[in-house]
């Protein structure tokens, strides 16, 4: 067995207890994402493109509104993407009042609690701005209509589109079997050993892709996002903590030059010169020599 089938094996293992971790998550936000669903339902008659005032400001395109939703959750958590959601929601009436809007204008749509805020709102800029090049109005359900392959090239095509959002959209809007990694992913996965430490974020969404079944990938990516929730910001701290350097332990000879002397310790004895000659001494020897 490779090295690639031992690590897409760990993977699959992995995967296997996440969604089983997790259920609940997993339910909780199916039935949250069902819900968002029936109440941006396209109306049954009409162009649902051209009705903006209906009450969803991606025009009902279910593909459109995931796309926004998956940028908000890129290199992010559940919570704060779902809570700028719901800020999008309030601020803007049309998809296309979000795209002319001034990056620093998203920004405060978005709110500064979400990570790496400006370059979000400057990516999200340009791909709707791309979209609306291409289409001439900002719509995505078109691509429901393409070959799986085409739609996908589609996605990764968009400017500054990050891997992860492409992929997302795909995965649970078309039908397209494409995991989902950034950072936080990778970051989650590397902490894991369930890659190694030089694995990029393509390689490690390819694995993914071969490690989950076809028909498991909604269900998988959910269950790795709570997963990534839960444990990213333990794994960013730990890898940002300087390591403890281990001091070398000191040799014979160090040991014994480095030893501190206590207090009781007796000095060293120092020799004492000989005592100097009283003055009748001095006298009986002249005496003598006189002799």
């Amino acid at each position: 067995m490779t090295l690639a089938s031992d690590r897409i094996k760990t993977m699959a293992t992995l995967v296997e207890k996440l969604r089983a971790k997790y259920a609940k998550e997993i339910a909780r936000v199916s039935t949250a994402r069902d819900a968002d669903d029936a109440a941006n339902e396209a109306p049954a008659d009409g162009d649902p493109s051209l009705a903006p005032s209906s009450g969803c400001f991606c025009h009902h395109d279910a593909i459109l509104r995931e796309l926004v939703r998956s940028y908000l959750l890129w290199e992010s958590t559940t919570a704060k993407a779902d809570a700028a959601m719901r800020r999008i929601d309030g601020a803007v009436v049309d998809i296309n009042e979000l795209r002319v809007c001034l990056t620093d204008e998203v920004v405060a749509i978005l709110g500064m609690g979400l990570s790496r805020v400006e370059e979000r709102a400057t990516r999200l800029r340009a791909t709707l701005h791309d979209i609306f090049q291409r289409e001439h109005r900002l719509r995505l359900s078109h691509l429901a209509d393409r070959s799986r392959k085409d739609a996908r090239q589609y996605l990764m095509s968009l400017s500054n589109v990050p891997e992860f959002v492409a992929a997302r959209v795909a995965l649970l809007r078309l039908g397209i079997h494409a995991m989902p990694v950034d950072e936080r992913t990778l970051a989650c996965l590397k902490h894991a050993k369930a890659v190694d430490p030089d694995t990029d974020i393509t390689t490690a969404a390819a694995h993914l892709d071969r490690a989950i079944k076809s028909g498991e990938g909604p269900m998988s990516h959910r269950a790795i996002q709570a997963w990534v929730d839960d444990t990213s910001a333990v794994v960013v701290r730990s890898a940002k903590a300087p390591s403890a350097r281990k001091t070398p332990a000191p040799t014979r000879t160090e040991s014994k030059s480095a030893r501190p002397t206590s207090a009781s310790a007796k000095p060293a004895r120092i020799a004492k010169s000989p005592p100097r000659p009283t003055r009748a001494k001095k006298s009986a020897r002249r005496k003598s020599d006189g002799a």
